[in-house]
This record gives C-alpha cells, structure tokens and sequence, in this order.
C-alpha cells in the first residue's frame, strides 16, 4: 500500500511522542461522500456514484488493510448521539476504460488535511450484505438522524436497558430490492454486547428522515430456546438450520424465507404439510457464509431473526 500523507502524519505524530494528540475528526455518513466521488474520478471512473456507505464499531474488521503500526492511532467508536464515527467506508459504482468497476475507499479526515483514503477490496469486509448494483439516490436518511431515530425504538431502548455496554458492530446503507422491507435506501446495524452474546439488529428506510425502523433482539448461543417460542437453532448454523414453529404461531398459511441483511430474497423454502409445534428444516450448505434474516410470515404477522451461517 502506498504511504499516503495520512500516515506520514501519523508516524510523525508517534515519533515525536504525540500520539495521543486526536488527529481524526468524527463526520457523518453523508460528509465523505463529495471526497469520495472525487478520489473515485481522480482514479480514472466515469459517471461514479455510491453503492455502499458502511461503518464498524471498532479496528479488528480494518485489520486486513490498516498497518498495525496505525491502528493504534484510530480511534473507532460509533456515536449514537450524533450518527458520526472517525471512520466511513465508501463503495463507489461507475466505469473505468467504459468497464463496470467498484472501487472502495475506508475514509478518514484528518486536522488541517481534510479526507483521506484507504483503498480495499469490498469483499474483504465481514458479512459484507450488499451486492446490489443499484445506487444510492441524492439525498438520503443520513446516519444522524438514523441514530436519533433507532435510539428511540422501544425494542433498543429495551435491549440497551439489559446490555448496558452495548454498541454498533456494524453498519451499511444500501439499496433494497424490496419486499421484506420498502423498495429504495435502507440502513442496517448490528449491535452486541461486549459481556454476552446478546446481538440486536436493526433496520430503518432512509428514502428520507421519515423513515420507519425495525429492530430484532436476538441472543445467539441458545441451541434450542423454549417450546413455546416461535425460535430459529443452532445460530450459528453450519448445514442445517431449523426453525421451530410453537401451536401459538402456527398457520396453515405460512411462509418462510431467507434474506440478505438489506431484504434481498436470496431463497424462499418450500413448506409442506406440518403441525403446530414442529420443527422446519431449512438447509444452509449451499448458502455462502454470512449473516442473513429469516422471514416467518403468516396472513396475520410476520417475524424476523438474524441467523450466522458458517461453513
């Protein structure tokens, strides 16, 4: 990787024993994008416009790209009071010699320098959802007001009130296909526990700050939860994932689907003749890696839960 003037600055900030000086300015999802469609066109592409924006709760998922010698340095911490982070990741879509390309830059900004890039693969990002090729509008849902509006959703403000140290794993705005959720700009965040294995997931329409949010709750390292509860298990699944259906829940109508983590349907499972409470087998081997949401749906309610699938 080439040294950018970002990283001189940073080495001589640790050299002359200033290292704890903060070097980087927290912004919102929006702020990076004019910077960003900028170093895209000074990289060759023609008719650039963002894909993805995304951010993470902390260093390890930059691991692959950002020096150790750096990270240090780069304080990670999503701010939910304000929507900003010191740190936003950009998928920028356009063309390059008149060839669809993606180019991803992590962005940071720096005191008295402004932004600067870190170029990396998107696929090098864990749990990486978005593979629309649709691009984000104009205007959107920025990351402020999606953390205003999370922050006052009664399933977070109730998981926060038992995971008192919670915080964003992981966070993206892209484009949903629709179905499960409204066609257009959708953010989804991945909140967990440092002391449990507690994990939230929520998702709010970004088309503009009137947008709707959903949260699930979920813990992940219950094998098989009560039979009474309508429960997916194991999380995380390997080849097998059921989902167990309680006589409360069940309807002779029912449907069960498996999505990407902004909606996409990546499989709708055939349902046979079953009872209340039985056991649906859903087969995860020919499912990639990843984390994805399983859509139970009656004529009367429909429910969500984040599964890992790992192979």
């Amino acid at each position: 990787m080439k040294t950018t003037i970002l990283l001189v600055c940073l080495m001589a900030c640790l050299s002359t024993g200033y290292s704890q000086i903060n070097l980087l300015q927290s912004f919102k999802a929006s702020d990076g994008v004019a910077s960003a469609l900028k170093f895209a066109q000074t990289d060759g592409m023609t008719g650039a416009a963002v894909r993805v924006i995304a951010t993470l709760g902390d260093t390890t998922g930059y691991s692959s790209f950002i020096p150790a010698q750096y990270k240090q340095l780069i304080t990670v911490k999503f701010d939910m009071a304000k929507g900003t982070n010191t740190i936003w990741l950009y998928d920028i879509r356009g063309k390059i010699q008149n060839k669809d390309t993606s180019l991803t830059f992590v962005m940071v900004k720096v005191v008295g320098l402004g932004y600067q890039k870190f170029d990396v693969p998107l696929p090098e990002i864990p749990d990486n959802p978005f593979t629309s090729t649709e691009t984000l509008p104009a205007t959107f849902m920025d990351s402020d007001i999606m953390a205003q509006k999370v922050s006052a959703n009664n399933v977070y403000t109730t998981f926060k009130s038992k995971h008192t140290d919670v915080k964003l794993q992981a966070g993206g705005l892209g484009m949903s296909p629709g179905g499960t959720f409204p066609l257009g700009p959708l953010w989804s965040c991945v909140f967990n526990s440092a002391t449990s294995s507690a994990r939230l997931i929520c998702f709010a329409s970004a088309a503009d700050n009137n947008g709707n949010v959903t949260c699930i709750s979920q813990t992940t390292d219950v094998e098989q939860t009560d039979g009474d509860v309508l429960s997916v298990y194991p999380n995380p699944a390997t080849n097998d994932l059921f989902l167990h259906i309680p006589l409360s829940e069940y309807s002779p109508s029912l449907s069960v689907s498996l999505h990407s983590m902004v909606g996409e349907l990546v499989t709708q499972f055939p349902i046979t003749t079953i009872a209340g409470g039985t056991d649906v087998h859903i087969p995860t081997s020919a499912i990639a890696t990843g984390t994805y949401i399983v859509r139970y749906s009656t004529p009367t309610t429909q429910k969500y839960f984040r599964v890992v699938i790992e192979h």
